[in-house]
């Protein structure tokens, strides 16, 4: 989603939610008690009106693919944990399977789309529905699918009258997935029966994006092409400003969620002086950064007499032994 509107806007990074941008957010930032989408309005009775005449661009990742992602992003960040349990009254799900099985999991992205909060649990009225998938024709809508980036910068082009970078960054790269389990066809078809209405939503999105696509030029996508690996999606990983540590990246060998999240909060201003100065010395430069960090982290962190070293080449396999040591499971 970030390289897309980089490469439409010509902006460096992502902007945040505002009018042409719409993202979940919080209501109150100093408080924190509730996120919700500002999407809602254009989706809303009154919408088909009040949007006539603006191009409106929607794009879509496989549902399960992308409520997974947000299973493993939110997991190791107090606020969003502190959020859940406010919601629901439980600790946030310790598997991405358990996930699946709530509420507040369920039908996410047209939740979103009708500017729910996060982790809402009420369920979508199907007039709700009926009036989304009707918007998708009432609006000036340009459609893409994030599985399809090259077709989907192509379609914005052309619809758009915009002029894209043929060599486009990677943005927010995944820099490690972690495997699925062999319970992954049950966890498949637990979020099919679950989630109706995202999945007809995306075939919806995915029709019109293919409607769109057959009126393009023949070489309408020739010469796309996209730059930027996993260690240039480090680099955007720890600059974030939720604080992430490159051990969240190794999430699944993180035993007790829990009791990291205390942790990284206990070890805060060590993190925190150990990814400063190893950005001082790496030039910019991902492979550099995670070295420089690990070395410091083996120091902090490790008994003198535990031996660790770092594989030059392919630091990440070192980072994921050295998570795996440090939180992952005695037995």
């Amino acid at each position: 989603g970030t390289t897309l509107i980089v490469a439409i806007s010509g902006e460096r990074r992502q902007r945040r939610a505002d009018d042409t941008y719409r993202h979940i957010l919080w209501v109150d930032p100093t408080r924190r008690e509730r996120m919700i989408s500002n999407a809602g309005d254009i989706f809303q009775a009154g919408g088909e009106t009040a949007y006539q005449g603006r191009r409106l661009t929607l794009v879509l990742r496989n549902p399960i693919d992308r409520l997974e992602s947000e299973y493993n992003f939110l997991q190791n960040r107090t606020e969003f944990r502190e959020l859940w349990t406010r919601i629901n009254s439980t600790e946030y799900p310790s598997t991405f399977g358990a996930y699946v099985e709530t509420e507040s999991a369920t039908e996410s992205i047209t939740k979103f789309l009708l500017g729910r909060d996060l982790f809402d649990p009420s369920p979508v009225e199907p007039a709700e529905f009926d009036r989304l998938v009707e918007r998708l024709d009432q609006l000036e809508f340009t459609f893409g699918l994030t599985e399809d980036m090259p077709g989907t910068i192509a379609n914005a082009e052309h619809r758009l009258g915009i002029v894209c970078e043929k060599e486009l960054e990677r943005h927010r790269t995944s820099i490690h997935k972690a495997p699925r389990g062999d319970d992954w066809p049950e966890i498949e078809a637990a979020f099919t029966i679950r989630n109706p209405l995202d999945l007809r939503l995306y075939e919806e999105v995915r029709s019109r994006f293919e409607a769109q696509s057959a009126e393009l030029p023949d070489d309408a996508v020739e010469g796309i092409s996209f730059v930027g690996g996993a260690y240039d999606g480090l680099l955007g990983y720890v600059r974030s400003t939720d604080r992430r540590v490159p051990f969240e990246i190794h999430q699944e060998h993180i035993s007790d969620k829990a009791a990291f999240v205390a942790w990284k909060q206990e070890n805060i201003h060590a993190l925190l002086h150990m990814h400063v100065m190893s950005l001082k010395t790496c030039d910019d430069d991902g492979k550099t950064y995670l070295r420089e960090w690990m070395h410091r982290a083996a120091d902090k962190f490790l008994k003198e007499s535990e031996i660790f070293e770092i594989d030059s080449d392919d630091p990440l396999k070192s980072l994921e032994k050295l998570t795996k040591h440090l939180f992952g499971r005695m037995d």
